[in-house]
């Protein structure tokens, strides 16, 4: 992984001290928050059904109590509460507390916003599908730790590659059955907010909301002059830039939200008929010449992945949770208006599963990969909930984890992660470059059998999803 040096922070703080930065503050209008979006929902679910919904999209480290309020009266809970973090903005003058109150009824009658169904999976032609190839290519690669490297063998690539290649392959696919398909990104080396990370971090705006975790800006107020100087002393200390590029990654993710939801409307996060993002794992493990781990940083299980350790997966919406220090991803106001939405959208989780199991399913039989369990990485425990269908059956291969992606989409959403890019096996096959070339961009064989699986996945569904002879 390749960090940047001390010269390299120092040109970039000279660039911020001896430029013209302007200061101004940036509303991003792309997460769009109004809780009164809810009222028709009002006295339209059960206190228990509230609570088993809540129950299932809820890691088990999330402490809620500072951020939510179930209200009780002699006949049991009748309302919940959503109490504003004194960091955001007042919406409610006269309950400044309050951000919002929904009402329990004597009977849940939600409705769903899933209900478009297919004529047939051989003609695609009413199909609208968003593929998402994630993270971003070249230096990005190293700073987010998405490049492997073998270094014996000479094996290296990066992920993001892989996954636009893959993209490109899946369109073609669906593209020719008449589906129509946007992508959110098509440019391999560069982000689609258009700056790159070294012009980006040059601004001191950025340096303070990545070190003042953009509670500063909540407040919409410039930072002072105290917190200008304690971010500059923050920024020239060790790992500091990958709090950085989180920052600029979360950043790219939104402008890729506002990409679609502007340029392409019909594709819109709420009007695409599915969204699929498309990924592979990685566990960062470092590697002898036969295969063997022998670094494994991040591997708490001491798993060695060698040649065997190998799995397909998919993660869903759902799983809000605390970070070690007990603060909870319920704080802002944003999180709890996506973690509402999730709740009273009666079928938003349970066909994002559906959806996802398919493209998992499929994607096992094409790779002849198996489908992970929660014992193959820290991850599926620490930050993820195993998912389960509507009669409470384990749902393998499948997991809520509540990224910034999982919240952003009101469809059906399956955030794939094909293979395990590091099993030296794979590594040896992914960085076959030379095998295929498609849009000038070349990939190897190996993510032709993924986008293959991703394909007959998305076909699956959509025959689960075929019109009876009342909706045509």
């Amino acid at each position: 992984m390749k960090f940047y040096t001390l010269s390299t922070f120092l040109i970039i703080l000279s660039n911020i001290l001896i430029s013209s930065i302007s200061l101004a503050i940036e509303i991003n209008t792309s997460d769009r928050i109004d809780f009164l979006d809810f009222e028709d929902f009002q006295y339209k679910i059960t206190s228990v059904d509230f609570q088993n919904a809540f129950n299932r999209i809820v890691h088990p480290s999330l402490k809620y109590e500072k951020n939510l309020n179930f209200l009780r009266n002699d006949n049991g809970i009748y309302a919940i509460e959503f109490l504003r973090n004194p960091d955001e903005p007042i919406l409610n003058e006269q309950y400044p507390d309050i951000l919002y109150t929904l009402h329990f009824g004597d009977q849940t009658d939600l409705k769903s916003t899933q209900n478009k169904c297919f004529s047939s999976s051989d003609d695609l032609s009413d199909l609208n599908i968003i593929l998402d190839p994630g993270h971003m290519d070249e230096e990005y690669a190293d700073l987010d730790d998405r490049r492997v490297t073998m270094i014996e063998t000479g094996y290296t690539f990066t992920e993001a590659r892989l996954n636009l290649f893959t993209a490109y392959a899946l369109r073609d696919l669906l593209e020719a059955r008449g589906a129509k398909v946007l992508l959110t990104r098509t440019l391999e080396k560069k982000s689609t907010l258009g700056i790159s990370f070294k012009e980006w971090s040059s601004n001191i705006e950025n340096i303070v909301k990545a070190y003042r975790s953009n509670v500063i800006f909540k407040q919409g107020r410039l930072p002072t002059d105290i917190e200008q100087t304690e971010a500059i002393k923050w920024f020239l200390e060790p790992g500091s830039i990958m709090s950085l590029f989180r920052l600029y990654s979360r950043d790219e993710r939104l402008a890729r939200q506002d990409f679609v939801n502007q340029q392409h409307p019909e594709f819109s996060y709420s009007k695409a008929d599915l969204f699929l993002s498309i990924h592979y794992n990685g566990m960062h493990i470092k590697h002898d010449i036969n295969g063997q781990s022998t670094f494994d940083p991040k591997n708490e299980k001491g798993l060695n992945i060698g040649h065997s350790y190998n799995f397909n997966m998919g993660f869903v919406p759902g799983s809000f949770m605390s970070n070690s220090a007990g603060v909870s991803e319920l704080e802002e106001n944003s999180s709890k208006y996506h973690f509402l939405r999730q709740i009273l959208d009666k079928n938003l989780i349970d066909e994002s599963i559906k959806f996802c199991k398919a493209i998992v399913d499929e994607l096992s039989n094409s790779t002849g990969i198996r489908q992970a369990t929660q014992d193959d990485a820290y991850y599926l425990v620490d930050y993820s909930t195993q998912a389960h269908d509507k009669s409470g059956e384990i749902v393998h291969g499948i997991f809520h984890r509540n990224l910034d992606m999982t919240r952003m989409a009101s469809v059906p959403l399956c955030a794939a992660e094909a293979l395990v890019q590091d099993n030296f096996d794979e590594a040896a096959r992914l960085s076959r470059y030379e095998e295929n070339q498609i849009d000038g961009l070349n990939g190897p064989d190996r993510a032709l059998q993924v986008a293959q699986g991703f394909y007959k996945g998305i076909l699956k569904y959509i025959n689960q999803k075929k019109c009876n002879a009342e909706d045509l």
